[in-house]
């Protein structure tokens, strides 16, 4: 295009060729000087186009080009230039901007050397009609300018072969904003750790930063309008662990993107270390093949506060908090939140919780994916965490949920296929899977579930906890059996936990894990009730709250171990029970004892103010059998209130004492002692007069 002007011509005339006018007192003007002025229709000046020519000769000579290009005009490859190879710089050559349309082959341009940059102005890169990509060796950016790539193209910073061989540098006068449109890529095949304050605007395509921290994208912030940024390359060597520390602003409802996108490098976390916030919508997306850690994806560590949908696509990991040392691919930073409260949250792949402190997440999570608390040991357990993961949202996800170490609080369990804090997943066992330290704690107001769940780890004489700590009682009802993975033949031990005191129930049913035998544990203050049909042979120790046997308990010698705890309940078990000093037998059913196979061992002393679970104003008159068992030898002389002298006095004029074989419990008015001196013996509950 023409850059046109306006002509001015002064023409001198005598004074007597031009008009007489009055004048003014004081005006000096002379008309002997006329001022004719012509002009033409006048267009702003504009960059130039300027067309390479089919040739490699070096593009700072002016026989590579029909003119050749300076700081206003646009460089242009298209048809005319047909030649395949690479081409040099020369020099430092500033243009306004590059256009690429239907060059012969991929346009290189190999301006390795310092000081040979292309620095391009406002007009940027445009690559929107392009029918073949284009590679710069080294850029600088003078002005905030935009590249816009067509589908399918590539604008590549770097060359085609060597991993980080770009240079992408700054001007003066910055900072500068780059925006990327077209559905094509541009990739920062870069190691400049001098980008310094860019800020990147990406509403369409993609852009890929093949480095760490600033040196990916500089010092400013990205906004993601619909577009995406990645990692990643078809470079091989493209490895490590990376953080990226810009704020990321989400503008636009079309979803944008990030791409965890490594292709031929080792698996790699890439972490986001500061906040996502904005409404637009978000993808987590892992397009990569060739990973094979078992821990591979992304590291949230910021506060984000992004209130847009957020979905993690198939096949990639979303971990929010850095993890605990000792496991595998730990990243410091223990901080992070996934999304503001209201944002819709899809998984479809994994999301991980590996904080270290309690937290919350409220969001309802659908879709197909995996929920992971805790990270994976490397010597192929769990390692030890205090993060408490309170999951609150209304989730219909159906994927498993994975404790791997901390502990996962909920209030809402559910049936399988019904929505809950875990999902709406079946109510197989492989769908709720307990690793090495791991514990579940319910805080509800009561609820009945028929999830089974999986005991899943390598490390011997491990085990997992079930904690019901809410207003009302958590009731597991499947009666299937407690499955195990990971090494078999190895010890394990369940623990039950919590401070509710109802009929918190478990009706599955333990195993052994193969010859490894299988502990269970009673702590807290709370009750629970075995319900199901158990064969571990393993020890059953009950150290706080009360335990109750409603089932059937395998071989397990059950041994009651500290004042104020209670076992008892209206089943059976194959082993053995020893109650020590200052511990409780739980009445569950006096229509219905406990039958013991083994020897039972109650602690000298131990008296019908022992027995546990009674009002005694509802109990009638008679004779009841507790324990359906034989005492040790010389237990019952030992017991207090074995005898109808040393009857125990329960109120409302009755009184009770133990009778000798089973255990019994013998019930009278006070009125009727002296005709019950031959009645034997049976019982065990509290030191006072109501133990409930």
């Amino acid at each position: 295009m023409r850059n046109h002007s306006i002509a001015f011509i002064l023409l001198s005339e005598p004074a007597s060729h031009l008009p007489s006018y009055p004048m003014k007192p004081k005006t000096n003007f002379s008309y002997a000087t006329t001022l004719v002025a012509f002009a033409t229709l006048v267009t702003s000046s504009y960059a130039v186009d300027r067309i390479k020519q089919n040739n490699t000769t070096a593009l700072n000579l002016s026989g590579s080009w029909d003119t050749l290009p300076t700081s206003s005009d646009v460089a242009v490859f298209d048809s005319t230039y047909a030649t395949v190879g690479a081409l040099n710089s020369g020099a430092l050559l500033t243009w306004q901007g590059v256009r690429v349309t239907s060059p012969g082959g991929i346009v290189t341009i190999n301006n390795s050397s310092s000081g040979q940059e292309i620095a391009l102005g406002s007009a940027g890169i445009d690559m929107s009609a392009a029918t073949i990509s284009m590679n710069i060796q080294r850029l600088r950016v003078d002005a905030s300018q935009t590249w816009n790539i067509a589908s399918g193209q590539t604008f590549n910073l770097g060359n085609s072969a060597t991993v980080r061989a770009g240079v992408l540098s700054l001007g003066s006068g910055g900072p500068f904003t780059m925006t990327k449109t077209g559905t094509g890529s541009a990739q920062l095949n870069t190691s400049n750790t001098a980008i310094g304050n860019v800020n990147w605007d990406i509403q369409s395509g993609v852009v890929r930063a093949i480095w760490n921290g600033s040196a990916a994208w500089g010092t400013g912030t990205i906004t993601l309008g619909g577009g995406g940024i990645a990692t990643g390359t078809s470079f091989s060597g493209s490895v490590g662990n990376w953080t990226w520390n810009n704020a990321i602003t989400l503008t636009n409802a079309t979803t944008s993107f990030i791409d965890n996108q490594n292709i031929a490098g080792a698996d790699r976390w890439l972490k986001l270390d500061s906040v996502i916030s904005g409404s637009g919508n978000l993808e987590f997306r892992d397009t990569g093949t060739g990973f094979t850690n078992l821990d591979a994806g992304f590291i949230i560590t910021g506060t984000n506060t992004n209130t847009g949908s957020v979905t993690i696509a198939t096949g990639a990991e979303v971990r929010v908090g850095g993890g605990n040392a000792g496991v595998l691919d730990d990243v410091a930073g223990n901080n992070g939140k996934l999304a503001a409260d209201s944002a819709a949250v899809t998984n479809n792949g994994t999301l991980t919780f590996a904080r270290l402190d309690s937290h919350t997440m409220a969001n309802a999570i659908s879709g197909t994916g995996n929920v992971r608390v805790g990270m994976v040991n490397l010597l192929g357990g769990s390692s030890t965490s205090t993060q408490v993961v309170t999951l609150s949202g209304n989730s219909s996800y159906s994927g498993v949920t994975t404790l791997n170490n901390g502990t996962l609080s909920v209030s809402s369990l559910a049936n399988g296929g019904a929505n809950s804090n875990i999902g709406a997943s079946t109510n197989a066992a492989s769908n709720l899977i307990f690793s090495a330290g791991s514990a579940l704690k319910y805080t509800g107001t009561g609820q009945s579930s028929d999830r089974l769940f999986t005991y899943s780890s390598t490390v011997d004489n491990s085990g997992w906890r079930l904690e019901s700590s809410g207003a009302g009682a958590l009731k597991l009802t499947n009666t299937g059996s407690i499955a195990f993975a990971g090494s078999s033949n190895q010890t394990r031990t369940l623990t039950l936990d919590g401070s509710n005191s109802a009929d918190n129930t478990l009706a599955a049913g333990l195993t052994n894990n193969g010859t490894g035998a299988t502990n269970l544990t009673k702590v807290g203050d709370g009750k629970w009730i075995i319900s199901g049909t158990s064969t571990y042979t393993g020890a059953t120790t009950v150290s706080a709250g009360s335990l109750l046997v409603t089932g059937a308990l395998g071989n397990s010698a059950v041994g009651v171990s500290n004042a104020g705890t209670a076992f008892g309940g209206s089943g059976s078990l194959g082993g053995s029970l020893t109650l020590n000093v200052g511990t409780l037998f739980y009445v569950a059913d006096l229509s219905d004892p406990l039958l013991v196979t083994g020897s039972v061992s109650l602690y000298s002393g131990f008296g019908v103010d022992d027995l546990a679970g009674l009002t005694w104003s509802g109990v009638n008159n008679g004779t009841y059998t507790l324990i359906g068992g034989t005492l040790g030898a010389g237990v019952f002389d030992s017991l207090a209130h074995n005898s109808l002298g040393s009857a125990y006095d329960i109120g409302g004029g009755r009184s009770a004492y133990f009778q000798k074989g089973s255990l019994q419990l013998v019930v009278i008015p006070e009125s009727s002692t002296a005709l019950l001196g031959g009645l034997g013996l049976l019982a065990m509950l509290r030191r006072r007069r109501v133990k409930a």
